[in-house]
């Protein structure tokens, strides 16, 4: 708690404390009794108390101090007003196109078992007051994923899919749907690409620091420990990190991302993170005979859309004339399920583009 106002004050406040002290021992050596001794005491000691407080709140307001709970939350709100208008900007709730899940396969993440003995045992782990009985509880809809993170014995999650499958769509909208149920002083959910993330050269907290502040530059200012404000808030827990795209990481720092993660978050820290299936497979086997999964973490899959949820998707913004602008496709989408277009428009990605430019 050094810095300028530290060297200001310090001095003043020893002064103001011997002060103090000497109203205090010139009653005792008047001869006055223990009685008034002890009371001048006791107000010198409260005197000397209180100023400290006030020599500390003043040396931290000039280095730029604040309560990191107040910090998380104007973060959540500057963070929910981003993604809400990216949202808008990218037309997910116009109309929104949910996208589906069911659980990974089992061996893309630890055992069910591990996850609740990690969880009800692990020292810093907290249990959720109601986790799912297993990983087949973890299937859902749109919406549904803030609650299969709740129900995730450890608060940790994977979201695996095929390029185009809606991963990114769906971590804004988890993003979006945490902050809405989000307590003061509470994490926040922040959402970050992993693509500039190199493991052999950064640190997963400094790297998150510089990400934070770039988007976030207020976060930037130095706190009386002499951390910047967004390191307070990685360092106190009150970050959940949503980490989009391992697969955006090179080939052969992926596996060392996983060991990033598994040793700087904190034992329970939160943590949700997407990536390319085939990616993830082989980013947590870097070798014959090895296996590092992410550390209490489940996985869950996303599905191709069905052929009714396209058709309903793409004539519900056609206007009066869309329904007869995509007879073929509707045809094809009712009649033919492995018709080339049916399986084009299987993923959010390209219902989306399709969307756009014919609508």
């Amino acid at each position: 708690m050094g810095g300028r106002g530290g060297k200001r004050w310090q001095p003043v406040g020893l002064l103001v404390g011997l002060a103090g002290t000497a109203a205090a021992v010139a009653p005792w050596r008047g001869g006055r009794g223990t009685a008034g001794t002890l009371a001048a005491v006791v107000a010198a000691g409260g005197l000397w108390v209180a100023w400290a407080g006030y020599a500390v709140d003043r040396r931290d307001t000039p280095a730029g101090d604040v309560d990191v709970a107040g910090v998380a939350d104007r973060l959540a709100d500057q963070v929910g007003r981003q993604w809400a208008a990216e949202a808008r900007r990218q037309d997910l709730n116009r109309p929104p196109l949910e996208v589906s899940w069911q659980p990974a396969d089992p061996s893309l993440s630890p055992p069910w078992s591990d996850l609740r003995r990690l969880a009800a045992s692990g020292a810093g782990w907290r249990q959720p007051a109601q986790s799912a009985a297993g990983p087949h509880e973890l299937a859902g809809t749109g919406g549904e994923l803030v609650g299969v993170l709740d129900r995730v014995p450890t608060g940790r999650l994977v979201v695996l899919g095929e390029p185009g499958s809606g991963k990114t769509m769906l971590l804004i909208r988890l993003v979006l749907d945490l902050l809405t149920r989000r307590t003061p002083g509470s994490p926040v959910p922040l959402l970050v690409p992993l693509a500039s993330f190199r493991p052999d050269r950064h640190d997963l907290h400094r790297w998150l620091e510089t990400q934070i502040i770039r988007e976030h530059p207020w976060l930037a200012t130095t706190a009386a420990a002499g951390i910047s404000r967004a390191r307070a808030l990685l360092d106190a827990g009150l970050i959940l990190p949503v980490l989009d795209g391992l697969d955006e990481i090179r080939s052969g720092g992926r596996d060392q991302a996983i060991a990033a993660i598994n040793t700087t978050l904190r034992d329970g820290q939160q943590l949700v993170l997407s990536c390319r299936v085939t990616a993830f497979r082989h980013a947590i086997r870097p070798g014959p005979g090895r296996l590092r999964h992410i550390e209490g973490a489940a996985a869950i899959r996303l599905c191709r859309l069905n052929p009714a949820q396209v058709a309903a998707y793409l004539t519900e913004t056609g206007g009066s004339a869309g329904t007869a602008r995509w007879i073929p496709v509707l045809t094809a989408l009712a009649t033919a399920p492995t018709a080339p277009v049916v399986l084009a428009l299987a993923t959010p990605l390209m219902a989306s583009l399709a969307r756009t430019i014919y609508n």
